[in-house]
């Protein structure tokens, strides 16, 4: 059963803030952790332990002859909680499923405390059988997810961005996260994760795939659908604490003769956007200038929003 990413965590990944207070470290409390390998992959520790990354952290992954380079810049590494999770990288070439990964990281890259108290950690060499980002199967361990729900969600449509929002579940992008967009049975882009990020409603929960049609993208009138795979991300169900079941992220948009944009079924939502204090700094604003604004936390729709 997978957990989510604390506030301390987050930071900690960032190089910001620490899991807890610092004291004198203690190696009687070190417990090699565990393996949960799917299309992506999950190192465990008990659930009294907490792990994050130290700044700029690296670790490796060997697979076959080949070496790649984990980093949390590239969402190739994340810590959370009591798991360190893996994604292997977007430019990650096609391996046989079954093949062996060896995973490397040193004692220096990560913090690890067992119930509140730091741990010294100790070199992770780790190893565990490929399984391809494509293959068939369930949730991301591509176990059984006959008893888990598909991940509901809402979309809306406003000046080439789409995005998708879910109070359920949280999304989360992968390092080969992408979309696609078709014109009827026509392709036309396919849009890659620097154009994809995370949102986030009544913190810390992830709930938003906000994903960007790059301006080289030519939208003529027409229908349009844009889709994100089920494969292309991680979603986590609130309600059981478990991984989601798959499901496509699917929305679709007209663009008119005269340049609006509609959403099928319903039109692009605008909200008022207040400060915290209650001060109005937008009216009926679309997606793109919610998006546009500086990070931070802001009332919008009647719904704590950070940034």
């Amino acid at each position: 059963m997978k957990k989510f990413l604390p506030c301390t965590a987050f930071l900690s990944i960032l190089g910001l803030a620490s899991l807890a207070p610092q004291t004198a470290l203690a190696d009687d409390n070190w417990q090699a952790p565990t393996v949960d390998a799917g299309k992506s992959v999950w190192i465990e520790w008990p659930s009294n332990y907490e792990v994050g990354l130290a700044t700029n952290a690296t670790a490796t992954i060997t697979i076959a002859d080949d070496t790649y380079t984990l980093t949390a810049d590239d969402y190739t590494l994340m810590a959370m909680w009591n798991d360190l999770l893996v994604a292997y990288p977007a430019d990650i070439a096609e391996y046989e499923e079954g093949t062996t990964v060896t995973f490397v990281m040193a004692a220096a890259a990560y913090e690890l405390y067992c119930d509140g108290n730091p741990v010294e950690t100790q070199d992770l060499n780790l190893e565990w059988s490929y399984v391809p980002s494509a293959s068939e199967g369930g949730d991301d361990t591509g176990g059984d997810d006959s008893d888990l729900r598909p991940v509901e969600y809402t979309f809306t449509y406003a000046d080439r961005v789409v995005t998708f929002a879910s109070l359920d579940f949280g999304m989360f992008k992968e390092s080969y996260t992408y979309a696609t967009l078709t014109k009827g049975e026509e392709e036309v882009a396919t849009i890659e994760a620097s154009n994809i990020k995370e949102g986030y409603i009544e913190d810390p929960e992830t709930n938003l795939l906000i994903v960007t049609i790059p301006e080289d993208v030519t939208l003529d009138e027409g229908d349009y659908t844009l889709t994100v795979p089920k494969d292309a991300f991680l979603a986590y169900d609130y309600y059981y604490w478990a991984d989601a079941q798959p499901t496509d992220l699917v929305a679709t948009f007209t663009i008119t003769a005269t340049g609006i944009n509609t959403i099928a079924a319903e039109k692009a939502a605008t909200n008022d956007v207040y400060t915290t204090t209650g001060i109005c700094i937008l009216r009926n604003a679309s997606a793109n200038q919610i998006n546009q604004l500086p990070k931070g936390i802001y009332i919008i729709g009647g719904k704590k929003i950070r940034k």
